[in-house]
């Protein structure tokens, strides 16, 4: 057997015994950055936003109409800061009025 068959199939049987832990690894990192991207989003669509903010998406509407404003984004879709959104709510809540 020539040396360089011998080193490839002493490649071959390493790999097979490092490769489940490195796609365990790979699989923990990408699940943690996952998370972390989650728990760090701002930007939302209108129904994400309602669900989080605890109101219909009609009531979301109606704050649109109110002067609700959403982020600018390539290719005009609707993506709403759910911070400005609470802060906007804090602002124009009709209740605290009264």
């Amino acid at each position: 057997m020539k040396f360089e068959q011998l080193v490839a199939e002493e490649v071959a049987v390493q790999l097979q015994i490092i490769l489940p832990s490195i796609k365990e690894e790979i699989k923990k990192e990408l699940e943690q950055d996952k998370n972390f991207r989650e728990m760090n989003q701002i930007l939302f669509n209108q129904k994400e936003c309602a669900k989080r903010m605890g109101v219909c998406v009609s009531t979301f509407r109606e704050w649109r109409k109110q002067g609700l404003e959403s982020e600018p984004m390539v290719g005009g879709e609707l993506r709403f800061d759910i911070n400005k959104v609470r802060r906007w709510k804090l602002k124009n809540d009709k209740r605290k009025a009264k």
